[in-house]
């Protein structure tokens, strides 16, 4: 199959998503950035394999987080620390080493999360619960709701749009 891309597609594609990875990467792995560094870089690196061969990649960005995923769980299983998911506080480095990739270092997560639960319905908490916290993939939402795959998308849409209003009412009332 003939390659769609052309020119900088590849560079394009780097330069749209390579943060939103890493952040997915770091969030998953943290505190050790070097580590979710090299996850966001290997998915790149199969991204510009497929590419460079003339496969066709109809979604680029769900092939970067299916990648990326990929890798994370790999630095799980070859990583000891992380598989106890205990890090000692003098390992921890919670500052990622690149500047590019300037995560909010101000925002203390735990008082977040409690000021959103505390705006949810139980119904919704129970969703950011199984979405956020466990991972749960769609599939495994719906049926455990038992509802769906389209409500299951709606409700995960509303719950999104309620947290971002939330956050972003918050940082209106910061400025």
């Amino acid at each position: 199959m003939k390659n769609k891309y052309k020119g900088d597609e590849f560079t394009r594609f780097y330069e749209e998503y390579t943060e939103e990875i890493y952040r997915y990467c770091y969030i998953r792995l943290r505190p050790n950035s070097q580590i979710a560094e090299d996850c966001t870089h290997n998915a790149f690196l199969a991204l510009f394999e497929k590419l460079k061969n003339g496969t066709v990649v109809e979604n680029p960005r769900a092939f970067l987080y299916k990648t990326a995923n990929n890798f994370v769980l790999k630095a799980y299983r070859n990583n000891e620390k992380y598989r106890a998911r205990e890090i000692p506080l003098d390992e921890s480095d919670l500052t990622p080493k690149n500047e590019q990739y300037n995560i909010d270092s101000d925002i203390d997560y735990d008082i977040l999360s409690s000021q959103i639960m505390s705006i949810l319905s139980p119904d919704e908490q129970k969703l950011f619960m199984m979405k956020f916290v466990d991972e749960l993939t769609l599939a495994q939402i719906k049926e455990q709701l038992n509802i769906s795959g389209d409500a299951a998308i709606k409700r995960i849409q509303r719950l999104r749009a309620k947290i971002v209003d939330f956050i972003n009412s918050k940082k209106k009332g910061e400025q």
